[in-house]
């Protein structure tokens, strides 16, 4: 196995990505309660520099939908800055 080189190209829609893989796990969630599945805790792993490049409502909204989940017991989520990170942005 030989694993992809992954290159930083700039433009992080941190927002809408972090809204969409909230979508994609509620959706896998659902398939296992469909089936009676037992599963653990999700884990959301976010790695980024910080900076919101396309939309900062969508941001906003992202960090908002995370917190009421970790709020809830239903997702846990670890932020991981790269080098530079702006990681007071990644908290909010």
């Amino acid at each position: 196995f030989l694993p992809p080189v992954l290159e930083a190209g700039g433009g992080t829609p941190l927002g809408s990505g972090t809204l969409t893989a909230l979508h994609l796990l509620g959706k896998r969630l659902e398939v296992y309660r469909q089936h009676d599945v037992a599963h653990h805790l999700p884990w959301l792993l976010i790695i980024s520099d910080g900076q919101e490049s396309e939309s900062h409502a969508e941001f906003a909204k992202a960090g908002a939908a995370v917190r009421k989940l970790e709020a809830a017991g239903l997702i846990r989520t670890f932020v991981v800055g790269v080098e530079g990170a702006d990681m007071g942005q990644l908290h909010t």
